[in-house]
């Protein structure tokens, strides 16, 4: 019986190399995994800085950091398209030998990759309307801010939903979801794909829509998010009559940082909500149609 193999005893797929990187010793997994998934894991006998010159960039150097600088360990994470239009996340770990040569480890590390991805995606979503919550907008407003330009700036627009409160209180806040819900839907479907909604108060909403090629644009966008927002609201029978207060700045390299940007629109909304207002307890600003 052969004597087993140093790389027999690791539980992901596993080679061991010589000082001159040619493969001397697999396990099972290394001879099954590579097949099973496309990827290239070569036999006894390859040389294993020969065998990977096609693999990306980062895989590379992350061989080169061990084999030729000197260092005790590296990783790389990969991408491969596969042939069902899926892409799968690959991890190569290379440990340099303290007795010369190296221990080679390949895992599939897609399921951990989705995963931190959903859950970096849901801690940036407003669980209850899908769009981005405050966080993922403040972010985005720290990217964006900084790299508008006259050129190509970017519409800003700060929406708050007029006595929402009134809704709460008279249909109850599972209605007052479902409105909030509707209103998100709208907005989406008010601009292109690429262009960014969020929801960052209870009924307070920002847009950003990029590429505004003049003034005359961003306004005849405003009036079409205040005309999606404003549409009545079939609430199970009851036409509901919602209106907003919206404020709106362009992104064009003139404010300094996000926080300015996010003020001057807060500002001119509420400007908006006093021009609009209308200081009557009969004709409220969100009211039953009909």
């Amino acid at each position: 019986m052969a004597a087993p193999c140093l790389v027999d005893a690791i539980p992901i797929a596993a080679a061991r190399l010589d000082s001159a990187t040619t493969v001397i010793e697999t396990n099972a997994l290394w001879r099954a995994w590579g097949m099973a998934h496309c990827v290239p894991c070569p036999a006894m006998g390859v040389r294993l800085d020969e065998a990977w010159r096609h693999l990306p960039a980062p895989v590379r150097q992350a061989w080169q950091n061990v084999c030729r600088t000197g260092h005790d360990r590296a990783q790389a994470d990969y991408g491969l398209d596969t042939t069902d239009g899926s892409r799968r996340w690959y991890r190569l770990e290379i440990c340099h030998l303290a007795g010369g040569g190296f221990v080679v480890l390949h895992s599939d590390v897609t399921a951990h990759r989705n995963a931190v991805a959903a859950a970096e995606r849901e801690a940036l979503v407003d669980p209850l309307t899908g769009l981005w919550n405050r966080r993922a907008i403040d972010r985005l407003l720290a990217e964006r801010v900084p790299a508008a330009t006259a050129a190509q700036p970017t519409l800003l627009a700060l929406i708050d939903v007029d006595d929402f409160k009134l809704v709460n209180d008279r249909f109850g806040h599972v209605m007052g979801d479902r409105v909030l819900c509707e209103l998100a839907d709208r907005l989406v479907a008010a601009v292109r794909k690429g262009d960014e909604v969020g929801r960052i108060g209870g009924d307070e909403f920002v847009v950003l829509v990029n590429g505004v090629a003049s003034l005359g644009q961003a306004r005849e966008l405003s009036e079409r998010l205040r005309r999606a927002i404003e549409r009545p609201i079939d609430l199970d029978g009851v036409a509901l009559d919602v209106k907003a207060s919206m404020g709106t700045t362009l992104l064009d390299g003139s404010q300094p940082d996000a926080v300015t940007a996010l003020a001057i629109a807060d500002r001119r909304m509420y400007r908006d909500k006093g021009l609009q207002c209308v200081p009557s307890p009969s004709l409220p600003r969100l009211a039953v149609a009909g």
